[in-house]
Order: C-alpha cells, then structure tokens, then sequence
C-alpha cells in the first residue's frame, strides 16, 4: 500500500473522516496563500519573484496561446497496480522503485490521442501530475506519442502538507 501511495500521485490517511478534517485544517483561511494585487499605482515590496518559474517563458510560436493545465491520473489516464478485471490495458509499464520493479497497468482515457491534437492547436499544454517522474515521463511517452504536451510538472513541483501534495499554480508563470 505504501508503495503505492509512493509511486502514484498521493498519499492521504487512513480513514475518510481524519483525512477531511485534515483536509479542511489545510484549507483554513489563515493557510492559504492569499495573492495580492497591486493598482498601478503601487509597488511590490520585493524587487524580484519570490521563487523561480516552473516553466520557461513562452515561444515565438506558442505567446498567442492561453496554457491549459492538465493533470496525468484520471484525467488523461487511468493506471493501476493490479491487471484490471474484465479489460485489457493499453500497456503495462515497469518501473524501477526502491531496488525493486512495479508493473503499473495503464488504461489511456478514450480519444486522448485527438484532444491533444486538437488542444495543442489552441492552447500550450502542460502537465502537471503529483507522480514521480520516473513513472510519469514513460507513461507520457506512450500516451502522447506526437510530443503535444509542450511541457511536465511533476512531485518535486509540487507543495506538501499534511501527506497531500498541492499543485500551487502561482508559480507558474
């Protein structure tokens, strides 16, 4: 179970109830980020972004295009650590984990392969999954074979707190 919890994109606790209350402890306004913002006549008390950008400035080819989020589990795949009943996955991938190697059987979502074409079309695509790396690059590989998704996001990404990992999108530029 720990394993999986590793290797996927989340861990929470063991019963419902004390992961709400944990959730809404996170959730409490005094722990949100609040995001200020400045009239034109105002300046910021910093001289330079407090953090660094998770992605580079914009192309020549992509600064017309709004960026879509996207998120990898459930959203453009489903995968598992058990063979699915009744259906067969896309791909079973093997993934070296603590000295050892996990089979996750993965399922793509249907037309996936034609929403990326046709959203990469509008829109810069990034995903930005709560999953390790060396889970979420081979299942990207596979799953987006025509390289749409321009750029990957992944755990070291994201904030934790509470054993939740918390995709802060104000740091994406």
């Amino acid at each position: 179970m720990e394993l999986t919890k590793q290797l996927l994109n989340t861990t929470s606790s063991s019963s419902s109830s004390s992961s709400s209350s944990s959730l809404s402890s996170t959730l409490q306004p005094s722990s949100i980020h609040k995001r200020q913002f400045l009239s034109p006549q105002s300046k910021p008390h910093y001289t330079q972004q407090p953090f660094p950008p998770y992605l580079p400035p914009k192309s020549f080819t992509s600064k017309h295009k709004k960026t879509l989020i996207l998120d990898l589990d459930e959203t453009l795949v489903h995968s598992a650590l058990k063979p699915f009943i009744n259906t067969n996955p896309n791909f079973i991938l093997d993934i070296p984990f603590e000295n050892q190697t996990q089979s996750i059987y993965v399922l793509i979502r249907p037309y996936v392969e034609e929403f990326l074409l046709k959203t990469s079309s509008l829109f810069e695509l990034v995903v930005f999954t709560a999953s390790i790396p060396e889970y979420a690059n081979p299942l990207l590989n596979r799953s987006d074979p025509l390289r749409r998704i321009s750029h990957r996001l992944f755990r070291q990404h994201c904030r934790s707190s509470n054993n939740f990992f918390i995709k802060d999108l104000s740091k994406i530029n």
